[in-house]
């Protein structure tokens, strides 16, 4: 026979462990509404600025600031192009959109979403390393870019706010609200040069990276990132300045001359070069060469990886690639 005590003691038990559920449950939404994790612009009636966040999740909230009009879109081969200083050195107000390890389809996504946020476009900066080159598509479930935080559903971002690195941004926060912990630069900057030891560079032995390229084709309308590239490109006003930088490598990466990847990488600088060649104002600016700056290890974190010396080299050259199409959209406008 069923104990009446040990049955009453159980309900009292399951009902205090659903009701601390639903009290946690009911915290945790208020919260996010209050603080809005990731400064989406869903809720967050605090009113919290800024947030800590290096990872993807951060360009959520840098994307949509109304203080930038221009913005550099890369993974960490393009992190030491700096948007303070392209801001210095030209009329615009850039923004640094960061996808660590990010793909080309994730890097799309990015910017789609920053032009969405901004009527007014007055740059854009694209990185296009060798992933951009590949003709073989992202396999979705192995796409670790959160899509949902870049689609305009809050439907899809509501069902994806239960999980511990949510947690994590809400705690980091309200942190920032209550004055525990300082928001990092508004532009998204910081360089991997804090992170790698100081005296690590390439040598002459290391090789390609374990995951290569795979072009078939050397033909230059193969490339399905340049297609979905363009697309979003094509949406941007005549007067927006593009600019597509190939960033550099050691040079133990480089093809040999007129062997099959040599054409292949070529066909890849095409196509993406006709991206510029079909707008009025825009620059591609080829950094992958052999040259003594390439072949100086003291360039280079690792063969992918260069270093501040050489990052200012390509900050002048983008900032005077950037000024000479502004007096160019000028010379456009009043010509007769």
């Amino acid at each position: 026979m069923r104990d009446p005590d040990f049955t009453k003691e159980w309900r009292a038990c399951l009902h205090a462990i659903l009701g601390s559920f639903a009290f946690c449950s009911l915290l945790m939404s208020s919260l996010m509404v209050l603080a809005d994790p990731y400064d989406r612009g869903y809720f967050g009636l605090l009113n919290i600025v800024g947030v800590d966040d290096r990872t993807v999740t951060g360009n959520a909230s840098r994307a949509r600031d109304p203080q930038f009009d221009s913005a550099v879109v890369s993974n960490s081969t393009g992190q030491l192009i700096d948007p303070g200083k392209l801001s210095e050195g030209t009329e615009h107000h850039f923004v640094q959109l960061l996808v660590p390890g990010g793909r080309p389809r994730g890097l799309i996504a990015t910017l789609n979403y920053f032009t969405r946020h901004h009527q007014q476009v007055g740059a854009i900066v694209v990185v296009i390393d060798e992933p951009w080159c590949s003709q073989i598509s992202d396999n979705e479930r192995d796409d670790p870019f959160p899509y949902w935080l870049y689609e305009e559903s809050l439907w899809s971002y509501a069902k994806h706010l239960w999980n511990w690195n949510t947690l994590s941004r809400l705690v980091q926060r309200m942190e920032i609200w209550v004055g525990l912990r300082r928001a990092m630069r508004p532009d998204g900057h910081w360089s991997y040069e804090d992170v790698f030891p100081r005296d690590q560079r390439p040598t002459a032995s290391d090789g390609p990276p374990a995951v290569e390229t795979e072009i078939a084709d050397v033909s230059a309308n193969q490339f399905e990132y340049r297609d979905k590239l363009a697309s979003v490109i094509s949406t941007l006003p005549a007067s927006t300045s593009v600019t597509l930088v190939v960033p550099p490598v050691f040079y133990t990466l480089l093809p040999e001359p007129r062997s099959h990847a040599a054409a292949a990488r070529s066909a890849c600088d095409e196509a993406f070069a006709a991206i510029i060649a079909s707008r009025s104002v825009g620059s591609f600016l080829n950094f992958r060469t052999d040259d003594e700056t390439t072949r100086d290890p003291t360039n280079f974190v690792d063969t992918i990886h260069y270093r501040s010396k050489l990052a200012g080299r390509i900050n002048a050259v983008v900032i005077e690639s950037l000024v000479a199409n502004k007096a160019q959209r000028r010379a456009s406008a009043i010509r007769p």
